[in-house]
Formats: C-alpha cells, sequence, structure tokens
C-alpha cells in the first residue's frame, strides 16, 4: 500500500493534472492518508501544497481552510508549536471568512486551539477554547467521532487542571458516543 501510495505522489510531480484544482485536491488526499499512516513530514508537506494549489486557483476558499485545518492537526500531532503558531491563525482567518463554513470545522478549529494551548502548558487558554468547542459541537450536534474526540481533548484539558471528576465526565461520555 505504501509503494502505491509513493508512486502515487511521484505521479502528481512527474505527471501532474492539468487543472490545478485536481492536483491539488489528490495533495489533500494524499496528506490525510499520509497523516492517517503516521507519516507527518510528508502529510504536512502535502497539506501546505494542496492549500496553497487551493488559494491559487481562487474560488475554493473552504477546501483550502479545510486543508489547512488538516495540517495545522499534522503539526499539533508532532508538536512542533511554533509551526502551529504560525499555521493556525491563517487557517482561522480562511475559516472566518466563509460565512457558511460548516459546523464541524469551526469545531476542529477549535480543537486546533485548544490543543496549541494545552501544549503551550497554557491552561486557562485550553479551558477556554475546550469550553467553545464543546458547546459549539454539543449546538451543532456534529458527527459522533467529532464529538468523542472533542470530547477527549476537554478531558485532557481538565485532567491537566486537575478538574478529575469533571475530566472522567468528558472521558465517559466520549466513550458513549462511540
Amino acid at each position: 500500500a505504501r509503494e502505491l501510495l509513493e508512486r502515487g505522489k511521484q505521479n502528481i510531480d512527474t505527471h501532474p493534472p492539468d487543472d490545478p484544482v485536481v492536483k491539488a485536491e489528490l495533495q489533500s488526499v494524499l496528506g490525510r492518508i499520509d497523516y492517517r499512516l503516521g507519516l507527518y513530514a510528508q502529510a504536512s508537506e502535502l497539506q501546505q501544497q494542496a492549500a496553497a494549489g487551493f488559494g491559487a486557483a481562487g474560488g475554493h476558499a473552504l477546501q483550502q481552510a479545510q486543508t489547512e485545518l488538516d495540517r495545522v492537526e499534522t503539526l499539533n500531532e508532532i508538536l512542533d508549536i511554533k509551526a502551529v503558531t504560525v499555521a493556525l491563525p491563517i487557517a482561522a482567518a480562511h475559516l472566518a471568512a466563509i460565512p457558511a463554513a460548516p459546523a464541524a470545522d469551526r469545531v476542529r478549529l477549535l480543537m486546533a486551539q485548544t490543543r496549541l494551548a494545552f501544549n503551550k502548558r497554557d491552561m486557562q487558554a485550553a479551558k477556554q477554547h475546550a469550553d467553545a468547542m464543546l458547546a459549539r459541537a454539543r449546538k451543532a450536534h456534529v458527527d459522533d467521532d467529532l464529538l468523542s474526540m472533542a470530547l477527549l481533548t476537554a478531558g485532557n484539558v481538565e485532567w491537566a487542571r486537575h478538574a478529575l471528576d469533571t475530566a472522567e465526565a468528558d472521558y465517559r461520555e466520549a466513550l458513549s458516543a462511540i
């Protein structure tokens, strides 16, 4: 499977599609696959290229913002706080410019902000973002997987704040949602 994935990446570079949006879509998908395989450096590079491709093509603001959020998640995963600190406000600005952006993407943004604050050990900011994330996730009735991830993220914040009863409640609710 990895060999097939690598050949796909090489083909995008050696024989790029005529349509730059198709190229960006392929890079975005391959970036998500690399992320799931734990190939974070490769994922980040593909996600960065895809976001730039969507931006250059124009008219694909949502795909650009979603791909930027994917990259922020990748960078958060490898604890690249410096890169997240740069990439997150860009993704946030692009998402904010889309009035009808899906609630799930707004929850993902709040999750990324929570994780960045958590990784910086700013538990006050992490708590504020986590509370906003959970409120939005519950109000928008996001899918169970995203709700579970939001609850786990909030539970981690509560655990770090030594609010163990609240952390336990978040963890239990996350388990019941999946």
